[in-house]
């Protein structure tokens, strides 16, 4: 389902021979309001039944308004009216002609839609859509002004991980690639795990910058790894432990880990962590099946009032911050379970939504705008797109499904960039890089070779800084944007 949102009217205006009412209207996307495409500028063809140009005219874009005057048309005949987008001497867009009548006294209405477009392939690399033209405009002006977020390139594979399959990671905004690792010896039942640490790669291919040993990490391996830029501090989760490291960017070393205990039933991976955008509250996922509230997270970590929510109906996965909520991906119910918190740093009762409209949901991300919800789906490779601007979670509702590779399955990552024109989705194999607008797949990359064993499972951006990386069992692909 793409959007219809209407951004910009163009008026367009005939002669004043015609009665005064008579004439065309017709919206259209104004991509510079949320492209920021240099020196953008419309072109307006008029063709007749058999194809002859009839007229064609610039396009004015002023404030709020797209306006062009045409010459004398002719009334009562059937005419077709086409559209293209430069920027610069760049050709950026083009819709296919539109029918329309002019009929004296009366007016011709046309609606111009994201779907109505047509995107060139500049760079030659197989992949047509605004947002790599977007891409292109900006780096053929200024290579600077290339969006954060945006790769058209997976970098060599950098080995991490040995054995693999242990380690957590995320990326600062400078991007610095900080890893969570630990020493792994013995096998199958008597597997053990020691030395673990915090390291920081300046370079995703040089030796650590800095490090520092995590201490309170028990016997058990590291499970994720939370970089949260507004307060500079890393939080990595081992067993029911969760420690917070201060880590300033573009600092030579960490700060002082301090850690805290979560009351689990049982030592328990702790699956996910996810730092607030409103309040200093750290959400983290165990596999008890709990969702634990740590409150104070960034001002008094190791003493902070904690909360627990647990159902025995509800498995959480992923978690994803709305600000006074967090959105659970429940894979035991194909729905989605939202908490809120008061003021006391207690969680409200959940609110199951939108049952049944998953397939084993797995990984759960918000657009930057507060109005989207991304969901994985484990069970058909597939992406559900929510609508989630309601105040009242009872009034989400599903607005599309993306579907990715035919037969792959889906793994728990998702990742938007830090402006929200494009989300990353991994497979068993493949990355994807999908277009927020259109709700389409734009470009794939064969990450890891089928049956290689080596599962693609994680992807991470940067919040600021644009870099990336994707994660499989062994190691990781850094992501970066190659000038066209």
């Amino acid at each position: 389902m793409r959007s219809a949102r209407v951004f910009l009217a163009a008026a367009i205006a005939l002669p004043a021979c015609r009665q005064p009412d008579s004439g065309i209207t017709a919206p259209m996307p104004l991509f510079s309001a949320f492209l920021g495409l240099p020196n953008l500028a419309g072109k307006l063809s008029v063709l007749d039944a058999g194809g002859t140009r009839v007229a064609e005219v610039d396009a004015r874009i002023g404030d709020g308004t797209f306006e062009a005057d045409l010459p004398e048309l002719p009334a009562g005949r059937d005419l077709f009216l086409g559209l293209d987008w430069f920027s610069g001497e760049t050709w950026v867009a083009t819709a296919a002609p539109k029918a329309f009548r002019v009929e004296v006294g009366q007016r011709a209405d046309m609606q111009f839609q994201a779907g109505d477009y047509a995107y060139p392939d500049e760079d030659g690399d197989g992949a047509a859509s605004i947002t790599e033209v977007r891409a292109d405009a900006n780096t053929a002006a200024d290579p600077a002004a290339v969006p954060p977020g945006f790769f058209n390139r997976v970098g060599p594979y950098k080995r991490t991980a040995n054995p693999p399959g242990y380690w957590a990671v995320d990326v600062a905004p400078d991007g610095e690639v900080l890893v969570a690792t630990q020493r792994v010896s013995g096998s199958g039942s008597a597997l053990r795990f020691s030395n673990h640490a915090l390291e920081g790669f300046r370079s995703p291919y040089s030796a650590p910058g800095r490090s520092l040993p995590l201490a309170s990490c028990p016997d058990i391996i590291v499970s994720d790894l939370h970089f949260d830029a507004q307060t500079e501090a890393a939080y990595v989760s081992c067993g029911s432990t969760v420690s917070r490291v201060g880590t300033p960017v573009g600092g030579a070393g960490f700060g002082t880990a301090r850690s805290i205990t979560l009351p689990a039933r049982s030592p328990t991976v702790l699956s996910n962590l996810v730092y607030s955008t409103l309040g200093s509250v750290l959400y983290v996922s165990t596999s008890e099946p709990s969702v634990y509230m740590v409150c104070n997270a960034g001002v008094d970590f190791a003493s902070g009032p904690h909360a627990r929510y647990s159902n025995p109906t509800v498995i959480p996965y992923m978690l994803a911050d709305t600000g006074l909520r967090v959105v659970v991906a429940n894979q035991n119910e194909d729905n989605l379970v939202v908490l809120s918190r008061n003021a006391s740093c207690e969680f409200v009762p959940g609110e199951r939504i939108l049952g049944g409209a998953f397939r084993s949901p797995a990984d759960v991300k918000l657009h930057p705008s507060f109005r989207r919800l991304y969901v994985s789906n484990l069970g058909d490779a597939s992406i559900t797109v929510v609508d989630c601007s309601a105040e009242d979670p009872g009034a989400w509702q599903v607005v599309d499904r993306i579907a990715l590779a035919e037969g792959a399955q889906l793994s728990v990552s998702l990742a938007l960039d830090p402006d929200g024109n494009w989300l990353y989705a991994t497979t068993d194999t493949s990355l994807f890089r999908i277009g927020t607008l259109t709700n389409q797949v734009e470009r794939e990359w064969q990450v890891a070779p089928a049956g290689s064993g080596r599962s693609v499972d994680v992807v991470r951006l940067s919040g600021r800084g644009g870099f990336g990386l994707v994660k499989d069992t062994r190691g990781f692909y850094p992501l970066a944007f190659e000038p066209p």
